[in-house]
C-alpha cells in the first residue's frame, strides 16, 4: 500500500515539473502573444447580440375585420456585416376567423441598432395571396418588445394600403 501511494505522490510532484519547465519555456512575450492570440480568436467566435437570431410572438389587428387581434410569429437573423443594422425575418399571421396564413418574407433596418430605443423601417412580399405587401414602421423597445405600425395593401393601387397596428415580444438564441 505504501508503495502505491508513494508512486502516486512521484507521479504528482514529477507532472507538476513537467508543467512548470513547460510553462518556463516560453518567455513573457511569447506567452503575452499566445494570451493576445487566444483573446482574438474567442472575440472572432462570439456572436454579438445583434447578430443572434430572434424569435418572436406578436398579435396584431391585421385581418380581425374589427374582432379579436390575429397572433402571429417572427423569425429574424441579421445579415452578416451590416453590424446589426439589416436583417431577414419571415412574419407568419394566422387569421382566427377564417383559418388562413399570411406569410412575409421581408427586410427590415435598424436605426441606432445598440440603443434600447431602436426605430426601424422594413418592407415584404406577402406570399398566400392575403395581402400584396407590406411597409412596416416600428420601435424596439429594449431589445425585447416591439410595437409598430403596418402599412398592408391587400389588392389594389398604393393608396389602397390601410395602416394596422401590431405589439410583440421578441428574444434571442
Amino acid at each position: 500500500m505504501k508503495k502505491y501511494i508513494i508512486f502516486i505522490i512521484l507521479l504528482v510532484f514529477s507532472l507538476t515539473f513537467l508543467y512548470s519547465v513547460n510553462i518556463s519555456a516560453y518567455s513573457n512575450e511569447e506567452r503575452l502573444a499566445l494570451i493576445q492570440a487566444s483573446q482574438a480568436l474567442a472575440e472572432e467566435n462570439e456572436i454579438s447580440p445583434l447578430n443572434r437570431p430572434q424569435l418572436a410572438i406578436l398579435v396584431t389587428n391585421f385581418g380581425s375585420q374589427n374582432q379579436e387581434a390575429n397572433p402571429g410569429a417572427r423569425f429574424e437573423i441579421t445579415i452578416p456585416e451590416t453590424r446589426g443594422i439589416l436583417s431577414f425575418m419571415m412574419e407568419v399571421i394566422y387569421f382566427r376567423q377564417t383559418g388562413s396564413l399570411a406569410v412575409f418574407p421581408s427586410l427590415k433596418s435598424v436605426f441606432f441598432a445598440e440603443k434600447n430605443m431602436s426605430p426601424y423601417l422594413g418592407a415584404g412580399k406577402e406570399i398566400t395571396a392575403a395581402a400584396n405587401y407590406q411597409v412596416i414602421t416600428g420601435l424596439e423597445l429594449f431589445n425585447n418588445f416591439f410595437v409598430e405600425g403596418k402599412f398592408i395593401n391587400d389588392g389594389g393601387y398604393l393608396t389602397d394600403s390601410e395602416l394596422f397596428f401590431a405589439a410583440g415580444f421578441q428574444f434571442s438564441f
